[in-house]
C-alpha cells in the first residue's frame, strides 16, 4: 500500500474561496517565503516545474499536479525556477481541518450515509491529475472575475475544483472492487 498525506475538511462548513490567480515565474524565480499565511494556498501547475517545501518536506510541481500548502505552514521556494514557470493559485479558508496519513487504496472521501453529520472532504495534500483541463478552465474563469465580483460563482467553482482533487483521489483507490469493500469495512465500523 501506498502511503498518502490528506487534508481532512469537516462540512459544514463548506470550504470558502477568497482569491485566485495566475502566476508566472522567470526562470531564476522563486515561490515567496511565508510561514503562518492564515490561508490554505491550491497550487496547480501549467507548465515549467516550480520547486517548493513546506514544513520540511519538497515537492516540484509540473503541470497538471496539484499541490495544497496549509495555512499554519511554512511555504518556502526549494530552488529557484529553472524555467518559465506557470501555475494557477487558489486562497481558501476553512475553519475545521487537519492533515493525516492514508493509504491510497483505502481512502473513502465521504462517509457512508449521507445524512451523517459532519461530513468529511478528504482531499490529497499532492495529486496528480488525470486530465488537468477541467481544473485548469475553472481557474480560467475564476482568474477572469474582478476581485470583488462573482461571489457566488467563485465558491462553485472552488467546490469543483476541490471535488475535481477528491474524486482523482478516490478514482486511484484501486479496483472497484476494493472500493465497495472499502465501502462495506467503513460502514460496518460505523454500524
Amino acid at each position: 500500500m501506498r502511503e498518502t498525506v490528506c487534508i481532512e475538511l469537516t462540512a459544514p462548513p463548506l470550504p470558502y474561496c477568497l482569491e485566485s490567480g495566475l502566476a508566472v515565474f522567470r526562470p531564476g524565480d522563486r515561490h515567496p517565503n511565508r510561514a503562518d499565511f492564515g490561508v490554505f494556498d491550491l497550487l496547480i501547475g501549467v507548465s515549467g516545474t516550480l520547486h517548493i517545501g513546506e514544513n520540511g518536506r519538497e515537492w516540484s510541481l509540473r503541470e497538471g499536479e496539484a499541490l495544497i500548502l496549509l495555512p499554519r505552514g511554512h511555504h518556502y521556494a526549494v530552488r529557484p525556477c529553472g524555467e518559465e514557470t506557470t501555475f494557477w493559485w487558489v486562497h481558501f479558508e476553512h475553519p475545521d481541518w487537519r492533515e493525516t496519513a492514508g493509504t491510497a487504496d483505502g481512502v473513502e472521501s465521504l462517509h457512508v450515509s449521507p445524512f451523517d453529520r459532519p461530513r468529511v472532504i478528504r482531499l490529497p495534500k499532492y495529486a496528480r491529475l488525470p486530465d488537468p483541463r477541467p481544473a485548469f478552465d475553472r481557474m480560467r474563469r475564476l482568474a477572469d472575475m474582478p476581485i470583488g465580483e462573482g461571489f457566488w460563482e467563485k465558491q462553485q467553482l472552488l467546490i469543483q475544483l476541490l471535488a475535481l482533487l477528491e474524486q482523482g483521489q478516490a478514482g486511484s483507490a484501486g479496483t472497484p472492487a476494493t472500493r465497495v469493500a472499502g465501502r462495506a469495512a467503513l460502514f460496518l465500523q460505523q454500524h
